[in-house]
Formats: structure tokens, C-alpha cells, sequence
């Protein structure tokens, strides 16, 4: 079985640009507020226009320039997103197409913080049983584009951008030692999007207006 690695990375993000100060002039809060519980003090934001797929594609570009690879040489692209461009077809074959990357599969994985975590752990084990040799895994998002802006608690955190990992057969003694994931849906309504899917019609454990919330 061959050791899985990452060979190549790349990131991406707009050049739009929204501050603490910025933030300020739309919700209470104050660069201290929001420094001294996150350590951030701007983040990148998309314009209008601007979406998650060309984020992504810029990302794996260079993560597969960097890896000494071409476009067809990737078997699978896993995008981990909770801001697709669209719910069919997958960012993921949108990426696909965009890179020319014919010889890929191409997927979305919706596990918001975690999911970039997802990705790479499935994509090892495939590396791992020869399954395939090339996996491209990016984590992207335009969340500036959803979060609500009345509730201090998230709209400080998020920003836009995308990072891209390229993973493939590493010496023996390199690469990914283990991973482990789980997921404990009980706490759903600490961080949760109530749009997009069928949700709207089951009953909640507590109702909310937020697009993006947390209390």
C-alpha cells in the first residue's frame, strides 16, 4: 500500500477587503471585540460577481503547478464547500470542466469547518489502496455572501477564498500518519443554515431568521 502525501497547494481569495473598522459601521462591535476573541483583524470579501468555483479553480491551478503536475493527470476533485455555485451540477464537475482536468471525477463534500478534514481523509485512502494515483482537495467558500450581519457572533469570523491540496504517492515514511472523523449532529443549532434544502419543512428545535447563526 503506498503512503499517501500532500505534493502541491495553492490558495486564492478576492482582493476585496472588509476591516474591523468596516464592521464596526454596521454592527456593534469594535476591532478590540473582535481581536482579542479571534486574533482577526480583516478579511478577504467577494464582489457581487465573484463566486466560489473561481476561487477554487485558481487554487488547484497552482496547487497542481506545484506539484509538477498536469490537469489530467488528477483522477478525483473533491470540493469542500458550504457555498456552491449551485446545488447540480457539484462545484466540484464545475472545477472539473474549468481546469480541463478529463480524467477526474469531481464531488462536493458539505461539512462546513470540517470539510476540507473530509476530503483529505477519503481521498488517503484511496491513494493508500491504489485505488487512484492523483487527488486534487480544496476547501472554498463565499460566506461573506450569506452571513447575517445583525449578529456579531459570526459576521466578524468568516471571509471568502479558497486553498488546494494535491495528494499522491510520498516515500515510505512521509505523508498522512492517520486521521479520525466524527460529527455530533445534536449540536446542529449552534452553528447551522436553515436554506437551501428540506429542512425548512421539519420541525426545529428552535426557529431562527439567521441565514448564519450562533449563540
Amino acid at each position: 500500500m503506498a503512503n499517501a502525501g500532500i505534493i502541491g497547494m495553492g490558495h486564492s481569495f478576492p482582493e476585496g477587503i472588509l476591516t474591523n473598522a468596516d464592521l464596526e459601521k454596521i454592527v456593534e462591535t469594535s476591532d478590540e471585540w473582535i481581536t482579542s476573541r479571534t486574533g482577526i483583524k480583516q478579511r478577504h470579501k467577494a464582489a457581487d460577481n465573484e463566486y466560489t468555483s473561481q476561487f477554487a479553480v485558481r487554487a488547484a491551478r497552482q496547487a497542481i503547478e506545484r506539484a509538477g503536475l498536469q490537469p489530467e493527470d488528477i483522477q478525483i476533485i473533491i470540493c469542500a464547500t458550504t457555498t456552491p455555485d449551485q446545488i447540480l451540477p457539484s462545484t466540484g464537475a464545475l472545477i472539473q470542466a474549468e481546469l480541463g482536468a478529463t480524467n477526474a471525477a469531481g464531488m462536493d463534500v458539505f461539512a462546513a469547518c470540517s470539510g476540507f478534514l473530509y476530503g483529505i481523509t477519503m481521498v488517503e485512502s484511496m491513494i493508500r489502496t491504489g485505488a487512484i494515483t492523483y487527488a486534487l482537495v480544496i476547501g472554498a467558500e463565499v460566506l461573506t455572501k450569506y452571513v447575517d450581519y445583525t449578529d456579531r457572533g459570526t459576521c466578524v469570523i468568516f471571509g471568502d477564498g479558497a486553498g488546494a491540496a494535491v495528494l499522491g504517492p510520498v516515500p515510505e515514511g512521509k505523508g498522512i500518519l492517520a486521521t479520525k472523523i466524527m460529527s455530533d449532529g445534536r449540536y446542529e443549532e449552534q452553528l447551522c443554515a436553515r436554506a437551501g434544502g428540506r429542512s425548512l419543512v421539519r420541525p426545529t428545535r428552535r426557529s431562527t431568521t439567521a441565514i448564519i447563526s450562533s449563540r
